[in-house]
């Protein structure tokens, strides 16, 4: 049996005619999701840190990691930017966006990178001070999403979302 699994293996085992698939290089994959927000969202307006905008109160953020491979893409209030860019320290109340506005925005951003099937549902968010965060599992993401809940919102008030971002999920 041990024979017959070794000589399976020699066979499908990568040999110099055929080398192991290597990842794009840093530069192509950094750059092919960069293009692909500013398709989307338009020229970066900090492309330092990969900004782009979405809304008057609204910007995506792309992070990579140290290979140049994609880790997140996240929609966030400019506020949270305020620290390098004052000027959008005047739009602290960013609101929410409804449902309608958010879930066209992750059709827009699977047009970017993929997060893939569904895999698992949260089933209770995890509630901090007035947003509550679900974390959904997706082929190949986490798409952890920020609703807005008070005590003032209707019991059964349509979804708001504060924000939400996408964790990529890698494979070396």
């Amino acid at each position: 049996m041990m024979i017959l699994i070794l000589s399976f293996l020699a066979l499908v085992a990568p040999t110099p005619s055929q080398p192991t698939p290597a990842h794009a290089s840093t530069k192509t994959d950094r750059e092919t999701v960069v293009k692909a927000c500013a398709a989307e969202f338009g020229p970066a307006i900090d492309g330092q840190n990969n900004l782009f905008e979405v809304s008057r109160y609204y910007l995506l953020e792309a992070k990579f990691d140290n290979s140049g491979q994609l880790t997140q893409l996240g929609v966030l209030p400019k506020h949270l930017f305020a620290d390098k860019h004052p000027e959008w320290n005047e739009t602290s109340d960013a609101g929410e966006l409804s449902w309608a506005e958010y879930s066209k925005l992750l059709w827009r951003i699977e047009s970017i990178q993929s997060k893939g099937h569904l895999v698992r549902r949260a089933k209770w968010p995890v509630v901090k001070g007035t947003t509550a965060t679900r974390r959904d599992t997706y082929a190949r993401a986490v798409l952890a999403t920020s609703d807005v809940v008070n005590s003032g919102r209707a019991k059964n008030a349509p979804r708001a979302i504060k924000y939400f971002v996408l964790y990529f999920t890698t494979t070396k």
